[in-house]
């Protein structure tokens, strides 16, 4: 099934039937074929939330975010994605849901836009893809992969002593966030957001 789902030729069962040494027909392997895939609802090639990042960038529109702005999100979105691919908490999470949440950190990251910018921006993300972006599972869930950055790659939202003031976001779930970014004896370098 892998072979029919990533490369551009199928085998077919009489083939993979000829592997087994004639152990099991080619009916047999259409049979558990038919089986995996119910089992699997036929979800075999589900998008990944890199794609979802991508759409949901495509769904705020060119003039909602500059060149540079959205270039700094997909960053900051992609590299948070990465560290939850290799979390084994996150695996049963939706990769809309890890996708919207790890946009949200992004845009909350970037000083240069107002709090009621990026609350527009993450409801109509949430209408999107029909969730709740106040639930507390997501916001939970932001704060999560916010911690995982700061742990794992702090350089990525380190706090440049002049953007102190103007770095975003102040929402009372990002103050404490930021407030323990402070704490931080990591928080020390750059941030990459200008």
């Amino acid at each position: 099934m892998a072979v029919k789902i990533h490369e551009p030729e199928a085998m077919d069962p009489a083939t993979v039937s000829t592997l087994s040494r004639g152990t099991y027909t080619p009916e047999d392997i259409e049979q558990m074929e038919k089986q995996i895939l119910n089992a699997l609802k036929w979800r075999v090639n589900p998008p990944t939330s890199v794609s979802f990042v991508r759409q949901m960038l495509m769904v705020l529109g060119d003039e909602s975010l500059t060149l540079k702005q959205r270039s700094t999100v997909s960053q900051i979105a992609t590299m948070q994605l990465e560290l939850a691919v290799a979390d084994y908490d996150l695996i049963s999470v939706k990769p809309s849901t890890i996708a919207y949440s790890s946009i949200v950190n992004a845009l909350e990251s970037l000083h240069d836009l107002d709090d009621k910018t990026v609350s527009y921006m993450s409801y109509i993300l949430a209408k999107a893809i029909e969730i709740d972006g106040d639930d507390a599972d997501i916001q939970e869930l932001s704060d999560y992969l916010f911690a995982a950055v700061v742990q794992r790659e702090p350089a990525m939202l380190r706090v440049h002593p002049h953007h102190q003031q103007s770095l975003k976001p102040t929402s009372p779930r990002s103050v404490q966030r930021r407030a323990s970014l402070e704490e931080s004896p990591r928080t020390t370098a750059t941030n990459i957001v200008c």
